[in-house]
């Protein structure tokens, strides 16, 4: 294929690609899709993990980010630049496939078929990570624009992250699984404790500031969550939550100011 049509066909893709999840995920919330909005389903089968509503709003900032990623590519077509050349060939498919994963996953939630969407939620992770690594996000060579590459797929990294998490807690919890039920608190706690980690060890090895900040934002709204519960444990959770803001906010501080310190 003539390496030109290629990257014409991949931007025709990103761009049709990001419509159409744009589309699927306002439609779910307007028809909604077999009468359920997306908080309908959230609240049917919520995890002691998953945050409250208002945190979802972040993916008005994520459409409004992977718009920016996408137009970034679109500009090729009126000033042809090598670089920009190189950029779409490095996201290849795979910002394609996420978006499809994307609707599709959205059929699997809205129709309740909650280990299908745990299956689909896991490949859209898998794609993003495929995508953040070919892009060498926080990786000293990286050289793209902040704005426009680094902040859209770190935050919708980030996000689908922390959903993919909550999708799984969310399947256990009603699949009958006694191991899980009869310990919620416990693997509620050790889950949080876990993504602190993962949060860590990102800042740590790529400095993304951008990640970070949404694990920040998912902690705050599973502590808004917790505090309108009256149950027994819902405040160990606030405790652990409140203890992996600061925590993260500390080796954040930490690989900035190192970061900052090496470049100087």
């Amino acid at each position: 294929m003539n390496r030109e049509f290629k990257v014409y066909t991949l931007i025709i893709l990103n761009l049709l690609s990001l419509i159409l999840m744009i589309l699927f995920n306002f439609l779910a919330v307007s028809l909604p899709l077999n009468s359920n909005t997306p908080k309908d389903v959230a609240d049917k089968y919520s995890a002691l993990i998953v945050p409250e509503s208002v945190t979802f709003s972040i993916w008005l900032i994520i459409y409004t980010l992977l718009a920016l990623f996408v137009w970034n590519q679109v500009i090729y077509f009126f000033k042809k630049e090598e670089k920009k050349k190189i950029l779409i060939e490095n996201i290849g498919v795979f910002f394609f496939l996420s978006s499809i994963l994307n609707v599709l996953w959205l059929f699997c939630w809205h129709y309740e078929k909650l280990l299908l969407s745990v299956f689909v939620m896991i490949l859209l992770l898998s794609s993003l990570i495929i995508l953040y690594g070919r892009l060498r996000i926080g990786e000293k060579d990286f050289n793209e624009n902040i704005l426009f590459v680094q902040t859209p797929i770190s935050v919708y990294l980030g996000w689908i992250s922390i959903a993919t998490v909550a999708n799984i807690a969310s399947y256990l919890k009603y699949s009958g699984n006694n191991i899980f039920n009869n310990n919620q608190i416990l693997w509620t706690n050790a889950t949080i404790l876990l993504t602190l980690l993962l949060g860590i060890i990102i800042v740590l090895k790529k400095n993304d500031l951008f990640y970070v900040l949404v694990f920040l934002w998912a902690y705050i709204g599973i502590i808004l969550k917790q505090s309108l519960l009256s149950y027994v444990g819902s405040k160990s959770i606030i405790v652990v939550t409140i203890i992996s803001i600061v925590v993260l906010i500390i080796f954040t501080v930490f690989s900035e100011v190192k970061s900052f310190k090496n470049k100087t």
